[in-house]
């Protein structure tokens, strides 16, 4: 019911049913319309658990041709929109993980104190041996060999690997994991398979390790030090199989998919930010360092997320060094009491620059 009801009022928002509200009820009016966008919500809810990949696809685009328009049913939260992107892959749905990839950046962001997401100062990314342009924004492809190189260098090569000469008929386009998130798992799972074991379906950690590294605007090194002696890995392998599944994959707290997004919308929000202040530390940029993130119509305040990140840009470290995250949490957790002594989880600009306050603790 709660599902069909979603659904009519997706309609009804869209205005391709006069009659749609109608069909909620007779107690409709103002208090009905308020009420609408919760039903939704709760429509998607029941959309999720009951495997409805179509309901939910309503209820995420409602109507218009390719499902383009936002429906009546919010997000949410990340973990929601994993569940959906689980939904779409289990049920092949591809219109309704492209409707939440779409609205994804828009609506959510993820959390800084829990997936703090910041570039090495010096990021060495993984570059095309080819033209020695970065991978990441340029369609790697890879080879048979298999190494990877850009999708422009690809078509000039001939049939020879640049790097270890192998002869190669063919070549294969690396998915976009934000916007083919089951492809990019396929892809990767048939560069992971065992030989003569082609028909398993899971990552070993060398192979994602290369996609990511191709993948995303991120250090290969510090990336791998991560993955293997900071336990990205252990975090991404749910059931601690040595082996990422689908399942793991679409993990909706862990998975390593929501780890792709978050860095992939956050590596685009840090693209802007300037270098950090440094020595200014008593100064209006310092501050203005901090708040880099907030919207511009928001209280310019200091969250215990944004003051992470930019503790993490003071050391000259990255978020992949997960040792060094650890210890600026602990700390600010530590002393967070004392610059928000009333609990309101955000330092305004007068409490950052008092006596004692964040920025002299800095």
């Amino acid at each position: 019911d709660a599902a069909q009801q979603g659904a009519a009022l997706a309609a009804a928002g869209d205005g391709e049913d006069a009659d749609a509200e109608a069909r909620l009820g007779d107690d409709g009016g103002a208090e009905g319309k308020a009420s609408g966008a919760d039903a939704a919500d709760v429509a998607l809810d029941v959309a999720i658990s009951s495997g409805l990949a179509g309901v939910a696809l309503v209820l995420v685009a409602a109507g218009g041709e390719g499902y383009r328009h936002k429906g009546p049913a919010s997000l949410g939260s990340m973990t929601k929109a994993m569940r959906l992107l689980k939904l779409a892959a289990d049920e092949g749905c591809s219109l309704l993980a492209a409707a939440v990839l779409r609205r994804l950046p828009l609506e959510l962001m993820p959390d800084d104190w829990d997936e703090p997401i910041v570039p090495a100062p010096d990021t060495r990314v993984t570059a095309c041996p080819v033209c020695s342009e970065p991978l990441c924004g340029r369609s790697p492809v890879i080879l048979a060999c298999p190494h990877v190189v850009c999708q422009a260098c690809s078509e000039q090569l001939g049939e020879r690997c640049p790097l270890c000469r192998q002869q190669f008929a063919s070549h294969r386009i690396v998915p976009d994991p934000c916007i083919e998130p089951a492809g990019w798992f396929r892809f990767a799972a048939s560069l992971s398979a065992p030989s003569g074991d082609a028909g398993m379906v899971s990552l070993s950690c060398d192979g994602a390790e290369q996609l990511l590294r191709a993948t995303l605007w991120v250090d290969g090194e510090l990336l791998a030090g991560a993955i293997r002696e900071g336990g990205l890995w252990n975090s991404w392998d749910i059931d601690g199989d040595g082996r990422i599944s689908e399942a793991d994959f679409f993990h909706s707290e862990r998975g390593l998919l929501r780890w792709i997004l978050v860095h992939r919308f956050m590596e685009r929000a840090t693209s802007a930010i300037p270098a950090s202040p440094g020595s200014w530390m008593r100064s209006r940029e310092w501050f203005k360092h901090f708040v880099h993130r907030r919207d511009s119509d928001s209280a310019e305040v200091v969250s215990r997320g944004s003051a992470l990140c930019a503790m993490l840009r003071l050391l000259g470290t990255s978020s992949l060094d997960r040792p060094a995250v650890q210890r600026c949490r602990d700390w600010i957790t530590e002393r967070w009491g004392e610059w928000d002594p009333f609990g309101v989880r955000f330092v305004a600009e007068r409490d950052f620059f008092a006596r004692n306050g964040l920025a002299e603790a800095m």
